[in-house]
């Protein structure tokens, strides 16, 4: 039983990465938590990952925090400005194979 315990909290303790796509949006206005958007914060929009929650964004060596804040029509996420010039400087439009934590 001991050993049965030890793997199952072995493999489910640690935090799945998944890759995934980013783009970057500069919406002025409300966003879906009610806030007026803000392209100098870090904050990102997905489609269902809940409201208040906060994601790793992995790109190359470049990682970033991002709380979700916003909802968007696209699969993958949407990073305002700031955080996705912390992932890529030269601005490129979309970036794929992203790692998500």
């Amino acid at each position: 039983m001991f050993k049965f315990i030890a793997i199952f909290t072995l493999l489910f303790s640690q935090q799945a990465a998944f890759a995934g796509s980013v783009t970057w949006y500069n919406q002025r206005g409300r966003m879906a938590n009610g806030k007026t958007m803000n392209p100098y914060s870090f904050t990102a929009a997905h489609r269902t990952i809940k409201l208040g929650s906060i994601k790793t964004i992995c790109y190359k060596n470049h990682c970033v925090k991002v709380k979700i804040t916003d909802r968007c029509n696209c699969n993958g996420y949407d990073l305002t400005p700031a955080a996705f010039r912390k992932l890529n400087p030269l601005r490129k439009g979309r970036l794929n194979n992203v790692k998500i934590h």
